[in-house]
């Protein structure tokens, strides 16, 4: 299973990150992601009850989830009890790496620097996500990583543009976390989810168009 969801998330690109003030907010707001055409989510675990939105969506065929926010070996335990994909943590805890090997889900750590990115990739993340990306200086910044170490799989989170989603695509990465500017919080909060189902086609058809083009 491990190699399977690893290839799709390199093939299909999009992580829809969800993190809502609800667990009903949460499954609504997937459900209407999952309209626009984008199937992978990372279900934060700051989430009241998050533990059980991701055995509500584990009913659901077709679509890859996956636990966040993971801080400690409680919760990667807890999410992979579940039956999740993937445990994804904003912060590079290598003591991570051998319970996501165990239960046989990938490991995906968060690193801010090179020096951070290689550790966790050495520590044996299967791939690193580089937050807050936008922040720590956008595209020019993991593409300047990527120049002299370009065997590492990052994923950039924190993206804060349409153009720099386009930017990151096109500099190769692994995939790309989306969280608010996939789901603004003001849909959410408006219960507008035929919004949030626009607002996924868009970045869908943004994924599609850019890597027909690239094939």
């Amino acid at each position: 299973m491990l190699n399977t969801v690893l290839e799709r998330i390199t093939r299909e690109k999009i992580i829809a990150v969800i993190r809502t003030e609800n667990a009903d907010q949460a499954v609504k707001t997937v459900q209407a992601v999952i309209e626009g055409g984008i199937c992978i989510f990372e279900i934060s675990f700051t989430i009241p009850d998050a533990q059980d939105v991701i055995r509500e969506l584990m009913k659901e065929k077709n679509i890859l989830v996956g636990a966040g926010t993971v801080l400690t070996l409680r919760e990667a335990r807890s999410a992979i009890g579940l039956g999740c994909h993937f445990v994804a943590s904003p912060v590079g805890n290598l003591e991570l790496v051998p319970v996501c090997r165990d239960g046989n889900v990938a490991c995906i750590l968060g690193a801010s620097t090179p020096s951070e990115i290689y550790t966790a990739m050495r520590g044996g993340a299967n791939m690193v996500k580089v937050f807050p990306v936008d922040a720590l200086g956008g595209p020019d910044y993991v593409d300047e990583i990527l120049k002299p170490l370009p065997f590492l799989k990052v994923i950039p989170a924190g993206v804060k543009s349409y153009d720099s989603f386009k930017e990151y695509l096109s500099l190769g990465v692994e995939a790309i976390a989306l969280g608010s500017l996939l789901i603004p919080k003001k849909h959410v909060d408006s219960q507008n989810y035929e919004a949030i189902t626009r607002e996924a086609k868009k970045f869908a058809s943004l994924r599609d168009d850019l890597l027909s083009k690239a094939a």
